[in-house]
Parts: C-alpha cells; structure tokens; sequence
C-alpha cells in the first residue's frame, strides 16, 4: 500500500480513515498533513 519509511514528520499521525473500496486509506497528522496510500 506504501509507507512513510525515511520520512521525517512534523506531528504525529493521529487519525486514519479506509477508503470505501478498502483498497487504501488517509493518514491524518495533528498539524493537518493527510498521507494517502493504496487508491486514496
């Protein structure tokens, strides 16, 4: 799906939401970054 491996981040990730398809999903971070992966 990926992965934030070698990535320096700001602020914690804090929420995580699924995709509808299951196939992928959005990290939120707490300064407001979102990290998509898979079909987000």
């Amino acid at each position: 799906m990926g992965s934030l491996t070698g990535s320096t981040l700001d602020a914690p990730v804090m929420r995580m939401a699924a995709t509808p398809s299951g196939l992928g999903c959005w990290l939120l971070a707490a300064d407001g970054g979102v990290f998509p992966f898979g079909n987000a």
